[in-house]
């Protein structure tokens, strides 16, 4: 392979390993997005896009630098500040800002921090993610731990928090093999100096991933799925969590196996009744104290409770 063809042909799979990248970074922000956890989903991901392909056009640094602080400003100013940009009165007030939060910030009094400092920290957190995929994934070839990292990432926020994964796992599938067979193609590439033409790229590469991805999609919602071999383990780890806090509520409930800490008011309502004159009613009854709770024998009891609503 002549010099010229092989830088070429690393920068076109190192690119597309940062695109790729690029896509997988945006399914660690869907969900939070999703939760809104942040604020503002659209221009960040527009943000992000941006500073991902100034970084992708190998820019001189300071170039690069310089496009990345304008771009961070010009969200600034369109979510944050009312006066015209780049005007007196607007840098007066960018830096009356910025001082209010670095003193917030230095003093770690955290909730005086503004919305405009927190979408600051935002984008320069976007900024350094940017910089440290682009260095490891594409300068030091490793994509293998933050391929792990996102699909751990998805898989916890899909089990503890209300948001879905489901829809998005073929996303998450073709990203995740389209990344390690690239990463893999152009380690190959540089160690055993292949040679690569666009034929070779389209036969040996392109093709098979698009037509493996092409049935896969097609074959997935006929696919068998089979049922879990284990319970849902989520109710007992929250459990373990929950034990020491202080989130139980008064009223009805099935589980008095732990007992103790403050209670919060309950008005839930179990059952309505309408009756004439007061009644007995069978209802979820223990007999057994552990020494932390109570559980339930094998009759239940009666209990009598003279009311027409229970709570």
């Amino acid at each position: 392979m002549r010099p010229n063809n092989s830088r070429l042909w690393d920068s076109i799979f190192g690119g597309m390993v940062y695109v790729t990248g690029f896509l997988m970074y945006l399914l660690w922000l869907h969900p939070l997005i999703s939760l809104e956890v942040v604020a503002f989903g659209e221009v960040l991901v527009l943000f992000s896009a941006v500073i991902f392909l100034l970084s992708l056009l190998r820019l001189p640094t300071w170039l690069s630098l310089f496009f990345k602080v304008v771009a961070a400003l010009f969200v600034l100013d369109y979510l944050y500040v009312a006066k015209a940009i780049f005007t007196k009165e607007w840098f007066e007030e960018i830096y009356h800002v910025l001082q209010v939060n670095l003193d917030a910030l230095i003093s770690r009094d955290f909730d005086a921090v503004t919305p405009l400092g927190e979408m600051l920290l935002v984008l320069l957190l976007i900024m350094t993610i940017s910089y440290l995929m682009d260095y490891w994934l594409v300068k030091r070839q490793r994509v293998f731990v933050f391929t792990a990292l996102t699909l751990i990432y998805l898989t916890v926020m899909d089990t503890f928090t209300p948001y879905q994964l489901q829809p998005m796992i073929l996303i998450t599938i073709v990203l995740v093999v389209s990344i390690l067979v690239l990463n893999s193609h152009r380690k190959k590439m540089v160690q055993e100096r292949l040679t690569f033409t666009g034929g070779h790229f389209f036969l040996r590469l392109l093709f098979p991933l698009v037509l493996m991805f092409a049935l896969f999609i097609a074959l997935s919602d006929d696919l068998p799925v089979k049922e879990p071999s284990w319970p849902d383990p989520v109710p007992f780890l929250t459990k373990g969590f929950s034990d020491g806090e202080t989130n139980r509520r008064i009223g009805y409930g099935e589980d008095d196996s732990v007992l103790g800490g403050s209670l919060a008011d309950n008005d839930a309502l179990v059952f309505t009744a309408s009756i004439e004159e007061p009644n007995y009613w069978r209802v979820d009854a223990k007999e057994v104290y552990t020494g932390t709770g109570w559980e339930r024998a094998e009759e239940l009891l009666t209990c009598r409770i003279v009311t027409n609503k229970v709570h």
